[in-house]
């Protein structure tokens, strides 16, 4: 069996993630806004690592945090399956090392992922107007998640070193 890097901080960090969300959000709520440290994580191993995100660990994540959170089941399994798919190819195909990349799909991904689970929540029977999910639900949560998730990306490409394209840099090692 071969256990790459990858593969330990994928599993880590899903764990810890699922185990800030049942044991810290609702502790560390501001205002009413509970940070959601699944939509943090997944959003920010996504930017670390665009080409080894598969369809696993982003649907797995979502289902356990529907199973626990009370939302209709499989609501934030699709955004976040969706969301971050979406994210580490844009990623994947725009990252030029600066910081404004990253961050920029950090919160637009965070927002896409918080309004489409608003929507099942709509949709699945939530007493409230779009409106009133958008303002104090949706934006609120949207910005903590975005500060949690520009932090937890910065840690992250420490601890991973960035890989390279198998590309020669010198002339002379090409024959």
């Amino acid at each position: 069996m071969n256990v790459s890097n990858d593969s330990v901080l994928g599993f880590a960090g899903a764990s810890i993630a699922l185990l800030l969300q049942l044991l810290a959000a609702p502790a560390l709520a501001i205002g009413g806004s509970v940070p959601n440290f699944v939509i943090v994580f997944v959003m920010a191993y996504a930017l670390v690592r665009p080409q080894r995100l598969g369809s696993v660990m982003p649907f797995v994540l979502g289902l356990a945090f529907d199973l626990t959170s009370g939302s209709p089941v499989g609501s934030m399994a699709f955004s976040l399956l969706l969301v971050s798919i979406v994210v580490s190819r844009l990623f994947a195909a725009l990252d030029n090392d600066a910081m404004l990349v990253p961050l920029v799909l950090l919160g637009a991904g965070v927002l896409v992922a918080e309004l489409i689970h608003a929507l099942f929540m709509l949709a699945g029977g939530v007493s409230a107007s779009l409106g009133d999910a958008l303002v104090h639900v949706v934006v609120p949560c949207t910005v903590y998640e975005f500060f949690l998730g520009a932090a937890a990306y910065l840690v992250m490409r420490r601890l991973v070193p960035r890989q390279t394209a198998a590309v020669p840099t010198n002339v002379s090692n090409v024959r």
